[in-house]
């Protein structure tokens, strides 16, 4: 998101009402329990509700409001061994900048290099505790580029105390190539890291650190508490990182004036866990050990999710054609939002039907604006019945023929029913264009209306671009072979079950 861009522009999911009491919220807990650990909120919701949004805008929100804040991807990083290095880079980040930014005197600054070495020294001992159980299972077998790895490691993340140790075990280890023993893996880690009273003493002063630093930020540079992490995408990680972030958060950074709050689709998140430990296991009580509150956003109305998609795309709707309207988006929104409940779609096909609309229209990006109101309803007659053939036009013809008349624009010229708008433009793509614009032509002149002139002025513009042959196809004659080609990338369990329920009939 663009730094200078105001929180909550654009708040087509109303958003900010729950953004502004989880605030209050936090704070107010924050405030009252100064003593006792970090709070941790999951914000809980399906995929295009609006949770990245809600996370992106809430951040920018509490920044503008004085407090310390960092965003974590998850997903972004999931590659790494530890999510605790990301967490702990992000942070160090964030404060050197700080430093570095402000205004404050250099006494003050010099104290919060002290407070970030401090928690850097023991932040690197608990992450050597985090590796060396890689180091050794690495180690069994070292050789040539193998040990100048290794040593790599040591150098850069191993404490003082052991780097020396671990060095030389490296070196014995290199001299005899053929096969490292366990002795000498026992010799390599000889100071055990994983000493439950080393480690034990290594995560307090840690958290010590970290405490004092944080409310350094409040003390000496005027920032408000609490010091906010938004985390999100977790749900999209590996299983094995997302419960490791999970873990990191409620052990490592258990500590006063410091808020997570964590966006996740909580059920997708509660089947990824069973991934891990299996199908009996509990994964949602599990998840309960590590938030404080789950908070569940109320579910967008299927109109805003709509216009939500449209705008977050920044996507061109003048590359559909659409009868005119002065209000063409909220027609079009409301045109998509009609169409998918008429036939019966959810609220993920209704995404679905719509990211295979946008390809579609990305795929032919260069030909004239594609007409929305058939491609749209052949794309929903897919997602619906899994298939779609141009033999079966009769039956979709009446299916649509019972939505009623309902199912019409409303525009200030006049009230006009959908379904003799994409019953002419079918017909029209079974002609040649130069046939197509006579009839059309024709039509204007015998009933006028809305949609005749419409459909006249759309299919001139198409045939004067053209060769103008009398055989030549209106571009409306290939949306069934469009769709049929965008499909491939389209098919999930949700619409091959529907094409099972359709063939079963």
């Amino acid at each position: 998101m663009d730094s200078e861009t105001q929180p909550w522009d654009n708040d087509l999911l109303n958003r900010r009402i729950d953004a502004e009491y989880l605030y209050q919220l936090i704070k107010t807990r924050s405030k009252r329990n100064a003593k006792s650990g970090s709070t941790v909120i999951n914000v809980d919701a399906q995929w295009g509700q609006g949770k990245t949004y809600f996370i992106e805008n809430m951040y920018l929100d509490v920044l503008s409001r004085g407090h310390p804040a960092i965003t974590i991807n998850a997903w972004k990083y999931d590659f790494v061994d530890d999510p605790y290095t990301y967490v702990m880079a992000e942070l160090n980040s964030y404060f050197t900048k700080v430093i570095r930014t402000t205004s404050e005197p250099d006494t003050i600054k010099e104290k919060a290099r002290i407070a970030i070495k401090a928690v850097q020294n023991n932040a690197g001992k608990l992450l050597w505790t985090g590796i060396k159980g890689a180091a050794k299972r690495a180690s069994r077998i070292v050789v040539g580029e193998g040990v100048e790895e290794m040593v790599e490691i040591i150098d850069q993340y191993a404490p003082q105390a052991v780097a020396s140790e671990a060095k030389a075990a490296l070196t014995d280890a290199e001299k005899h190539i053929v096969q490292v023993t366990d002795e000498i893996i026992t010799s390599y880690i000889k100071k055990r890291l994983d000493d439950f009273s080393e480690t034990k003493e290594s995560l307090e002063q840690f958290r010590n650190n970290l405490e004092k630093l944080i409310d350094l930020l409040g003390t000496d540079f005027g920032m408000q508490m609490p010091m906010f992490v938004f985390v999100d995408e977790l749900d999209r990680c590996r299983p094995t990182y997302a419960i490791q972030m999970l873990e990191r958060i409620k052990h490592l950074f258990d500590i006063p004036n410091l808020a997570f709050i964590v966006a996740t689709d909580t059920t997708s998140l509660s089947h990824s866990i069973k991934a891990v430990y299996g199908e009996e296991f509990d994964s949602k009580q599990y998840l309960g050990r590590f938030f404080g509150r789950t908070y569940r956003l109320a579910k967008a109305s299927r109109h805003n999710i709509i216009k939500n998609i449209i705008s977050s795309t920044k996507f061109d709707i003048d590359k559909w054609s659409f009868p005119p309207t002065n209000l063409k988006l909220k027609s079009i929104c409301e045109f998509i939002d009609m169409t998918s409940q008429y036939f019966g779609m959810s609220i993920r096909q209704t995404e679905q039907s719509m990211n295979l609309l946008f390809d579609i229209t990305f795929a032919n990006y260069e030909r004239p604006p594609l007409e929305l109101c058939y491609l749209y309803t052949l794309i929903c007659e897919f997602i619906s019945q899994g298939s779609l053939n141009g033999n079966d036009w009769r039956s979709l013809h009446i299916k649509i023929r019972e939505f009623g008349s309902q199912w019409r624009l409303n525009s200030n010229q006049e009230e006009t029913n959908y379904v003799s708008l994409i019953s002419k433009i079918h017909e029209y793509s079974n002609l040649g264009s130069r046939q197509a614009l006579e009839q059309a032509a024709t039509e204007v002149r015998s009933n006028g209306g809305l949609f005749s002139t419409y459909l006249y002025e759309r299919i001139r513009g198409e045939y004067e671009s053209k060769s103008k042959t009398q055989g030549s196809r209106l571009d409306l004659a290939h949306y069934y072979e469009y769709i049929n080609i965008a499909k491939n990338a389209y098919i999930d369990e949700s619409i091959e079950e529907a094409k099972k329920t359709s063939d079963n009939r």
